[in-house]
């Protein structure tokens, strides 16, 4: 399923959260469970080319986790997000450990007012969210995140973020000091 984000106004345009405002048009494209070999490869590329992932190992790897693309109007990958299965022992149960990345050149007056790393957040959950209602995956509970920017835990400090329709809820923080997330999918109980 692809999902086409158009501004009408790309200058003033609402985004998802209050007060962003929307500067591109991006494409998000759900690849979840099984990303096409080259698509895999472009990611790669990407990750390695921004620096966010320094070995090409660990890189592949992660690229078979792909849950979200988004690509800017040029169709370069503009960011990504991933999930895998991981226990968070905290809950006592499974969640998927999520995690994103925006290239710079889509990033906005900081990583707070980008508008695409709510963007994807809320198109992985709702296709994590859809596939949980479908029955698949029915003891993975919600979308866990720890957040490692510091930019995030300062301006994003809310216990909960509940901007259209987002429940995620701070849980805690990780022994070096991230903020811990975790936004359960609708319907979910404890096991």
């Amino acid at each position: 399923m692809t999902t086409h984000h158009k501004h009408s106004d790309p200058q003033t345009s609402r985004s998802l959260l209050s007060g962003i405002t929307a500067r591109s048009q991006y494409q998000l494209k759900r690849v979840w469970s099984a990303p096409p070999a080259a698509l895999r490869g472009e990611v790669v590329d990407f990750w390695l080319a921004e620096s966010a992932i320094s070995s090409l190992a660990v890189a592949q790897d992660r690229a078979h986790h792909l849950l979200v693309v988004a690509r800017a109007s040029d169709g370069k990958v503009a960011g990504v997000s991933t999930a895998v299965r991981q226990r968070v022992e905290q809950l006592g149960f499974e969640c998927f450990y999520y995690r994103t990345f925006i290239g710079q050149a889509h990033r906005t007056r900081g990583v707070c007012s980008t508008e695409l790393i709510w963007e994807i957040l809320q198109q992985s959950y709702r296709l994590l969210n859809e596939c949980f209602q479908d029955g698949n995956d029915p003891k993975v509970l919600g979308l866990y995140a720890e957040m490692k920017n510091p930019s995030i835990m300062k301006c994003r400090n809310e216990t909960v973020w509940q901007e259209d329709g987002m429940n995620f809820v701070y849980i805690g923080r990780t022994q070096d000091g991230r903020h811990k997330r975790v936004w359960y999918f609708d319907g979910a109980r404890i096991l």
